[in-house]
């Protein structure tokens, strides 16, 4: 199964390690270093045209910022 980011982009399920809501997860100090971490090492990449809702992070340490909110995404998983 797959996660669609986009018309032209997914990622496999299994790929996947976590899908996290960026709101409470950018709270915690880990997480935004994480995140800044990966940004550096450009592997972010943006899948909302506005604010994302949510991201997931993969088993290589990408990150995809997403439109969708999780419940949305894991209703869909």
């Amino acid at each position: 199964m797959f996660l669609n980011l986009s018309q032209e982009h997914s990622i496999k399920k299994d790929d996947i390690v976590g899908i996290f809501d960026i709101d409470h997860a950018a709270t915690s100090r880990d997480t935004r270093n994480f995140l800044r971490v990966r940004e550096k090492e450009k592997k972010v990449k943006t899948f909302a045209k506005d604010i994302p809702k949510s991201f997931a992070v993969t088993k290589d340490d990408r990150v995809y910022l997403l439109r969708q909110s999780v419940v949305t995404i894991k209703s869909h998983l």
